[in-house]
């Protein structure tokens, strides 16, 4: 009884809230405030279903064909680069519903990227460790074209044709 008490003031109140007395003294309604836009809200919210990977990637043997649900992670993750924009070396699934993204700043600088699946603020951002990295690299539509010398470049966009960025293999027979 006492919760359904406060909930109905708590209502009163908001209602009390959204209302002015104009000029002529009579009760307006005024529009509520837009919603504000935080962090996540302006970060890409792609959904797996919505993203058109290349043939290459569906087929393929390596992280890519699972960037539709790593995609928020690394995107949140190239967002906090200390030198935007950067892109994705590799993107690596671990315990715990993490990932890390190898990532490159504007500074060549190679970091690793420790975050959530789900996306978010980074858990850690340090140097990158010296490692084998296998698999294509991710170019963001912000980043702009990516280097095509020596490299297959594949567009990933949305169902509705919207650029997110590239995948880019590098060609085994090109030095």
């Amino acid at each position: 009884m006492i919760g359904r008490v406060v909930f109905m003031a708590l209502g009163a109140v908001m209602v009390l809230a959204a209302c002015d007395e104009g000029a002529d003294g009579q009760a307006t309604a005024q529009a509520p405030a837009p919603p504000l836009q935080t962090a996540a809200a302006q970060q890409p919210q792609t959904a797996a279903d919505e993203m058109v990977l290349p043939e290459r990637a569906k087929t393929g043997e390596d992280w890519s064909k699972s960037l539709p649900e790593v995609y928020r992670a690394m995107s949140d993750c190239l967002a906090a680069d200390a030198a935007p924009p950067a892109y994705a070396l590799s993107v690596a699934p671990e315990s715990r519903g993490m990932v890390l993204v190898g990532m490159v700043g504007k500074d060549n600088a190679r970091s690793d990227c420790r975050i959530s699946t789900l996306g978010g603020k980074p858990d850690s951002i340090m140097p990158m460790g010296e490692r084998q990295i296998h698999g294509p690299h991710f170019f963001p539509a912000s980043f702009g074209e990516p280097p095509s010398q020596c490299a297959e470049a594949a567009q990933v966009t949305t169902k509705a044709g919207a650029l997110l960025g590239w995948l880019v293999w590098a060609k085994p027979d090109c030095a």
